[in-house]
């Protein structure tokens, strides 16, 4: 089909997609020089990221930011995820990785000198959008973790509009149902010009939308084109659940044990035993990812307690012998 060059310029005009045809038509695209958060269930929020840095590398390079627990994720870019994006949008993957630079913050702390250096690569390279992954990984945290988030944004923010870019960021979400609202200070909230829940409905994946400049809201439509869904049905990936849940412990569970030596425990288990046995706990499908992570925790205890006893009797041997040569000693 030949489309007219009326028609090509005003869908470039209308903003860059997202690669997922009902959010596009309730978003309006994704405009250069606005913020725009993506927030709610991270099984949705992630795969929709990396669809939409596809959609952008057929106009340029994309800049990325991941910000992540280094200990839990040390890869920058999810290979999986962006093969899966870039297959259904019928682009090659090594083309789209080869577009994408990145940098990555593991704490609150280099969030901004992070966010910097990816906003000189976009000064000197260009980019068709600007990624934010998790921006909420580290709020709320210790002090000046809102600052921080908030000035990585705002470096980000300016560079983008520099190179006319759209900057989608994707977060967590505080609250339940339609009232829920982004993980992110309220300060980078009002900054955004685009507000978009991410969540299911039953099995279907559905987007609220919250906010924006020039459509009209609240609306929502379910998202039955995602590329990962089969008649928009989904089943969300056991990693993206597994990550949920480790998130979720991480930051709920955590900073409520009070023996330093449990929080010291549960960082052994994530650490030594969810990563490592990580495909054993997903192949448990029919329980849930929490009950798995215990039988594996309950697993691994078991171990060094197997281990603690055969210690305990080669002691015991040792023990016994000194006491048969202290008594023949002693006759």
């Amino acid at each position: 089909m030949i489309e007219r060059a009326s028609e090509l310029l005003r869908r470039y005009d209308a903003g860059l997609g997202t690669g997922v045809e009902e959010l596009d038509r309730l978003v309006g695209g994704l405009r250069p020089g606005a913020l725009h958060i993506f927030y709610g269930e991270p099984a949705i929020t992630s795969p929709i990221l990396y669809r939409a840095m596809v959609e952008a590398h057929w106009r340029g390079p994309v800049a990325y930011m991941n910000n992540t627990d280094y200990y839990g994720e040390k890869t920058l870019v999810d290979v999986e995820t962006l093969s899966a994006a870039s297959e259904a949008a019928g682009a090659e993957p090594l083309e789209v990785l080869e577009s994408i630079y990145c940098v990555a913050a593991f704490n609150a702390e280099r969030q901004v000198r992070a966010a910097g250096r990816l906003a000189e690569e976009v000064r000197r390279r260009g980019a068709s959008l600007v990624a934010v992954h998790n921006a909420s990984a580290f709020y709320p945290g210790g002090k000046g973790s809102a600052q921080a988030l908030s000035s990585a944004l705002s470096i980000l923010l300016e560079a983008a509009s520099e190179a006319g870019a759209p900057v989608l960021a994707t977060s967590l979400s505080r609250g339940s149902g339609a009232s829920a609202e982004p993980l992110l200070p309220l300060h980078v909230i009002h900054r955004s010009s685009v507000l978009v829940l991410l969540s299911f409905r039953g099995s279907f994946a559905a987007a609220r939308l919250v906010k924006h400049p020039s459509m009209p809201a609240p609306r929502s439509a379910l998202l039955l084109s995602l590329w990962w869904a089969g008649m928009g049905r989904i089943t969300p990936p056991f990693r993206q659940v597994y990550r949920r849940v480790l998130e979720r412990i991480r930051r709920v569970y955590r900073p409520l044990l009070r023996d330093e030596r449990h929080r010291k425990a549960l960082d052994g288990l994530v650490r030594e035993v969810w990563g490592a046995e990580h495909a054993a706990i997903g192949s448990l499908g029919e329980i849930t990812v929490l009950d798995s992570m215990n039988l594996a925790a309950s697993i691994h205890n078991k171990a060094e307690i197997e281990e603690l006893k055969k210690r305990l009797g080669k002691l015991e041997e040792r023990l016994r012998s000194l006491e048969e040569k202290a008594r023949a000693g002693g006759d």
